[in-house]
């Protein structure tokens, strides 16, 4: 299903971003290669938190749950989109 492929975690996290890189094949030959793009947004990643985050990350917070509830409300109006869509072809 399409909506599983929907990324609730932030872009600027860690795990946000490996899923993101990684969703981009489905083949396996190019997810390997993928890992290499995985590590290095790792890194930049790394350094937003040690740099921007501890400057004034503080006042992001508010920010980054707002947009992991818009993020939330995406994936779960797809997946209603989704089931309806299939009871409209099973009736």
């Amino acid at each position: 299903m399409q909506s599983n492929k929907i990324v609730i975690e932030s872009p600027m996290s860690f795990a946000g971003s490996r899923k993101r890189i990684l969703n981009l094949s489905d083949n396996a030959g190019v997810k390997a290669m993928l890992w290499f793009v995985v590590l290095v947004a790792w890194i930049f990643v790394g350094i937003w938190y040690v740099f921007a985050v501890g400057i004034f990350g503080w006042l992001l917070i508010p920010f980054r749950i707002f947009r992991r509830g818009s993020r939330r409300d995406k994936r779960l109006a797809a997946q209603h989109r989704e089931m309806m869509e299939q009871l409209k072809r099973e009736a």
